[in-house]
């Protein structure tokens, strides 16, 4: 920290995409710009990975569309929704403006950071703010420290753009006087990079089982990410097993899904999609029922009743279609 001055327009704290994408859009107005991280980029980060339609145009506006592009990301054009007895419905991404794509936050981040660089933005990693300078109820900088080396900065606009632990909110005096004790994690999320998995081509599928739910979609290198929620008591009745605990939940959905059957004889068109979660789970095919995939939803082997119901979800996803191409 040598060579950091000692004052700046604006310093943010944290460099995710929130945090690169301020301090880009900053810099372009010659704004002078600190930017604090405390890990070392690239960083393999817990999140989806699927970027929606509508983020391409906020690369495009933050100048690095191109090597998002050039990153060689998964093309997603649509998000399948599994319920816990198997049906699926198809969200197109076309709905929400275009296609979506599949690229790892290691990837992403890591190009928003580089452009925020070519931009004039100082960039400090490895980093840590300690604590915050305030004066009169104001903040007018951070303490950093980075190594054995502690400095402090000046700003006249200090951004906490460290997510859902909001590092820096919570180090602002009037609220560590009447700090409330931290709640505990209703829920713990897991995830891994995979390979040779079997996703439906361009689809993020999501699934919804007792006690949380995950999704499973393609991104760079043809590698796939698997990223599920559960409970903490789960999560403890599998001794902090993240892969027992997806085995739990598989082996649950595969037992309702042999389970149900429709009256009229016709086989269940469930089975096989599940395969993109362990090519084991189920090989055999049912010789009936394998209903056509198609934008919208598949209602083969449903009783009537779910299939009104589900009919009726559709309807509402249409509706929902129409109001999203109206702002667009």
């Amino acid at each position: 920290m040598n060579n950091l001055a000692t004052s700046y327009d604006v310093i943010i704290a944290g460099a995710g995409p929130a945090g690169s994408s301020a301090a880009i859009h900053l810099a372009n107005n010659n704004f002078r710009v600190l930017l604090v991280e405390q890990k070392k980029f690239p960083r393999p980060k817990l999140c989806g990975e699927f970027i929606s339609p509508e983020c391409l145009e906020h690369f495009e506006r933050l100048g690095v569309e191109y090597e998002m592009l050039s990153s060689s990301p998964a093309l997603l054009t649509e998000t399948v929704f599994y319920s816990r007895t198997g049906h699926g419905l198809t969200i197109p991404s076309k709905w929400f403006g275009g296609g979506a794509v599949g690229l790892s936050r290691a990837v992403m981040d890591n190009n928003l950071l580089q452009r925020a660089a070519n931009a004039g933005v100082t960039i400090l990693e490895d980093a840590s703010v300690t604590d915050l300078i305030e004066d009169k109820d104001r903040v007018r900088g951070v303490c950093l420290k980075k190594g054995g080396t502690e400095q402090e900065c000046n700003a006249l606009i200090t951004i906490d753009a460290t997510g859902r632990t909001r590092a820096l909110t919570r180090k602002l005096k009037r609220l560590r006087q009447n700090a409330a004790p931290r709640s505990k994690a209703k829920l713990i999320a897991f995830k891994a990079h995979l390979e040779k998995t079997r996703v439906a081509d361009g689809a993020c599928e999501i699934y919804f089982y007792p006690g949380g739910y995950g999704g499973l979609s393609t991104i760079e290198g043809g590698m796939s990410n698997l990223c599920f929620i559960a409970s903490p008591n789960d999560v403890r009745r599998c001794q902090s097993n993240p892969e027992q605990r997806l085995f739990q939940v598989v082996e649950c959905f595969v037992g309702k899904l042999r389970s149900t059957t429709s009256e009229s004889g016709q086989g269940i068109t469930r089975y096989w999609r599940l395969r993109s979660i362990h090519r084991s789970i189920y090989r055999k095919r049912h010789a009936h029922g394998i209903g056509k995939r198609r934008a919208g939803i598949s209602v083969t082997g449903s009783p009537p009743k779910k299939r009104k119901q589900y009919l009726l979800l559709s309807h509402a996803c249409r509706r929902l279609q129409h109001r999203v191409s109206q702002k667009i």
